[in-house]
């Protein structure tokens, strides 16, 4: 992809100094590392083990469904604009036309339940008639400077990152940490990084509805939330660090396997142990198509990284949406995986970040602002209710930032 102007290149030199406090950082945690041996490390990253300096925030993308358009989910998060990697988009043998998030149902998403009530079509109904709330729209002066303040924090944050993860990794390989405690470590490091940069390089506000509705749980749970732009990703791990969401049990995403091939993130993505699934880029017109095996695997590790004392996050409409902030199609994976576990199910609803990054304008900053607001973990009777309340809680948070709360 062309690289816009603002983005990329700019702010390089003020993250090399960042470098020196980087590797203090760095040792200072993974000496917290080797000294547990417990699988399960309990590492406790405080905010004062982080610059006090004042500034402001950025955001990311969650879950994680299917990336498509000119730029890629997380790229400003990890790396300033990396090039798409053009690949052959034949059709693969072992491809079938099956959504992640509903591997055995034939009902497409948003279908009519049980009472005939399609809420997909309910949903897009009721926001034709709601008033989109704008954010603040920011001056041409502002977003030539938001522009800097991006590339600044994608330049700190990918070379912050990037050594974090060759420093764990070469722990790994001498048998001084577990894949585990590699994981654990990471995640929680790389929140809480992505949310002290932000007060460095404010090319983000994010106003938090809710927070009170976040707990601390040794109870398995799965994140649930709308799927809009790149830096869905992004804004969750700012959320995780800022909250310390992943306190007890640290949250990996699903991703496109196609994002491994970008540098850094791919390290990243690696270190952390998110999981991937492989899908083919077919266009918003057909189905999603997946590698059987690729199924096989996700799941599993699904299950492992449960058991294994993480939760996970899940984007039900499975990829971005080109139509934010009308929710797309949505499916049930989420809730089955959470009755599978007997794990609770978290709503976090995003609002105007299709203003700032979007699949059709790319990294535009119209606006720096982003609301997101959090529900109070629930159960659901059954996959339609999973549906509706979907549509209900997130649906009109999008659109109009309406918290819809019965």
């Amino acid at each position: 992809m062309p690289r816009r102007r603002g983005e990329g290149g700019i702010g390089v030199r003020r993250s090399f100094v960042m470098l020196p406090l980087t590797l203090l950082l760095c040792g200072r945690h993974l000496a917290a590392m080797t000294a547990t041996s417990s699988t399960t490390p309990k590492l406790k990253f405080r905010s004062h083990s982080f610059p006090s300096i004042r500034v402001m925030r950025h955001g990311g993308s969650l879950g994680i469904g299917k990336s498509r358009g000119n730029t890629n989910l997380v790229t400003l998060a990890v790396a300033p604009v990396p090039p798409r990697i053009e690949e052959d988009r034949m059709k693969r043998k072992q491809s079938i036309p099956l959504h992640w998030n509903q591997p055995h149902d034939k009902k497409m998403g948003g279908e009519s339940d049980k009472s005939g009530k399609d809420h997909h079509k309910t949903h897009v109904e009721e926001a034709k008639r709601l008033e989109y709330v704008h954010p603040p729209i920011l001056s041409a002066y502002d977003r030539q400077i938001t522009k800097v303040q991006a590339a600044a924090y994608g330049t700190s944050f990918s070379l912050i990152t990037l050594l974090w993860c060759t420093i764990t990794g070469n722990l790994q390989k001498l048998n001084l940490i577990s894949t585990t405690e590699r994981q654990v470590a990471t995640i929680r490091f790389v929140s809480h990084l992505a949310d002290k940069l932000l007060k460095i390089f404010p090319f983000l506000q994010v106003k938090v509805s809710g927070d009170e509705n976040i707990s601390a749980s040794d109870r398995p749970s799965v994140w649930v939330a709308n799927h809009v732009s790149e830096l869905d990703l992004l804004v969750f791990l700012i959320l995780e660090g800022r909250y310390d969401i992943g306190k007890n049990r640290p949250i990996k995403f699903l991703y496109w396997n196609e994002l491994e091939s970008y540098p850094i993130l791919s390290h990243f993505l690696e270190a952390s142990g998110m999981i991937s699934v492989e899908m083919e880029d077919t266009g918003f017109e057909v189905d999603n198509q997946y590698k059987l095996r690729s199924l096989k695997n996700m799941y599993r590790a699904m299950d492992e990284a449960i058991q294994n004392g993480f939760d996970l996050a899940i984007l039900p409409e499975g990829r971005r949406n080109q139509d934010a902030p009308v929710l797309a199609k949505a499916f049930p994976g989420a809730y089955k995986l959470a009755k599978k576990h007997d794990a609770m199910i978290n709503f976090l609803g995003t609002h105007g970040i299709q203003d700032v990054w979007n699949m059709k304008d790319g990294y535009h900053t119209s606006s720096k602002e982003i609301s997101v607001r959090f529900w109070p973990a629930m159960k659901f009777a059954d996959k339609e209710h999973f549906i509706q309340c979907f549509y209900e809680y997130l649906g009109s948070w999008a659109v109009s930032k309406s918290a819809h709360t019965s």
